[in-house]
C-alpha cells in the first residue's frame, strides 16, 4: 500500500448499492475545503504544495503497479 491511499478494509452488496468499506482519515473532505472561501483563504503555498504532492505521488504509485482508476476527482 501508499502512504497517501486510503486503506481498503472490506467490502459488500445490497439489494441496490455495492458498497466499500475504507479508512478513516481525520481532518475532513477537501472538496469542503476548497468550497468555503474563508478556510481555503487560511490555506498556505506549503500545504497546498504538500498535498499536491501527496496526490500525484499516490497517483503515479497506482501507475506505477498498473492499478486501474477511473475519476479521480473532490466529489461524486
Amino acid at each position: 500500500m501508499h502512504p497517501n491511499i486510503v486503506s481498503y478494509l472490506h467490502s459488500f452488496t445490497t439489494r441496490d448499492h455495492h458498497c466499500l468499506v475504507l479508512e478513516h482519515v481525520d481532518g475532513g473532505e477537501l472538496f469542503e475545503l476548497v468550497n468555503d472561501d474563508v478556510a481555503y483563504a487560511r490555506v498556505d503555498e506549503p500545504a497546498v504544495r504538500r498535498m499536491w504532492g501527496e496526490l500525484c505521488r499516490a497517483v503515479g504509485w497506482m501507475h506505477g503497479v498498473n492499478l486501474v482508476h477511473r475519476d479521480i476527482k473532490l466529489e461524486s
